[in-house]
């Protein structure tokens, strides 16, 4: 008795799945970056990290993602770092869920910054 209810059950859930139509996700933006320095310099590093991420309302089934490390190793003189990025997205295959949502963006940044005393004694 038990296995009819259970084959029953299995079998109106597979004409559930049969009958859904597929899910479509909002667009999706990521960006990921490190940028470092281990030097002697007693300077601050000058950093810039300009992100632009734009979509269009309508934006479905897309996805980007950026990333980049920029490094220094060594020196005394002062450090600066750079990164321009943008991502543009738009249309799709349409949204046939009717759920409407913002593009989901995702940005993590790293910044590290080791003072090494031992690059005022190394002269190469």
């Amino acid at each position: 008795m038990k296995l009819s209810i259970i084959g029953a059950g299995l079998g109106l859930f597979s004409l559930t799945i049969l009958g859904t139509l597929p899910a479509i996700a909002q667009c999706v933006q990521g960006d990921a970056s490190v940028q470092y320095n281990i030097s002697g310099s007693r300077q601050k590093t000058q950093r810039t990290n300009n992100v632009k991420m734009e979509s269009d309302s309508n934006c479905t089934g897309n996805a980007s993602i950026t990333r980049s490390v920029q490094g220094n190793i060594g020196g005394t003189n002062s450090v600066e770092q750079n990164r321009e990025v943008e991502q543009i997205q738009g249309g799709g295959k349409g949204n046939r869920s009717g759920v409407s949502g913002s593009t989901v963006k995702i940005r993590s940044e790293a910044t590290v910054d080791v003072r090494n005393s031992a690059d005022y004694y190394f002269d190469p």
